[in-house]
């Protein structure tokens, strides 16, 4: 006995599109039962049908990358939501998928075009400008980076997040080797929140730049560091994706 027969919204749909092979609605909710059903692969087909019939209905694009990326089929999921996001009148949540996407394929220079695209599109989007930031990072883009990371001191208004700035700076002024300006972010720092990591960044550059005294407490190694600012962005990051579906 088929799905079809055991389901009977999904055979009554079937006989639509049978019946009218031009019905894109019907193709649309055949789509959508597939996938309700768990029939994937046949739900990809009817959205490709669908699309035939209504080209550049972002939802759709939206669909069917969703569907083929889970189907293993990247390069298509990345095309599709490409043409998603240019035919999409608000775009970003659309866009924040696309630059998760091409960041999961090792494709930086995509992500960075995108997440630059969303950033343009909404300047106080926090979650934007950690994306540069940190991809900016990846790239050893010191001057993006920090530039990035002061845009966020101006814009993330939330308390005492400017710390989470001033913590990016240093780490893109210690990976320039500029210890000056890494010294000057860690002071803002520890006069905006004195928690102990900011007192052990601080102590860090201030090591780079004037050495260790008998009296000082040693500084913690630099990747002890960056594995400690990479986990806070992730908790930042965590709170503002939190607050904008709330």
């Amino acid at each position: 006995m088929s799905d079809a027969t055991l389901d009977p919204t999904l055979a009554m749909l079937e006989q639509r599109v049978a019946a009218a092979p031009d019905d894109a609605e019907a193709w649309r909710e055949l789509a959508d039962e597939l996938v309700a059903s768990g029939e994937e692969p046949r739900a990809i087909a009817a959205l490709k049908r669908f699309l035939e019939l209504v080209p550049g209905d972002s939802d759709a694009l939206s669909d069917l990358a969703h569907l083929e990326h889970r189907a293993g089929h990247s390069a298509e999921a990345l095309d599709l939501l490409g043409k998603a996001v240019d035919t999409a009148q608000f775009p970003t949540s659309l866009l924040r998928n696309l630059i998760d996407l091409h960041v999961e394929k090792g494709q930086t220079e995509s992500a960075l075009t995108r997440a630059e695209q969303l950033s343009a599109a909404d300047a106080g989007d926090v979650v934007a400008l950690l994306d540069i930031a940190e991809l900016a990072l990846g790239m050893n883009d010191w001057n993006k980076a920090s530039r990035t990371f002061e845009r966020m001191r101006r814009v993330d208004d939330a308390d005492g997040h400017i710390v989470y700035a001033l913590h990016g700076v240093i780490e893109a002024e210690v990976g320039a080797q500029r210890w000056r300006a890494a010294l000057n972010a860690a002071i803002d720092a520890a006069a905006a929140d004195r928690h102990e990591f900011t007192t052990d960044l601080l102590l860090y550059v201030s090591a780079q730049l004037f050495g260790v005294t008998e009296e000082a407490r040693t500084p913690k190694p630099w990747p002890e560091l960056a594995q400690q600012l990479e986990r806070e962005r992730a908790e930042h990051r965590r709170y503002h994706i939190e607050q904008s579906i709330l």
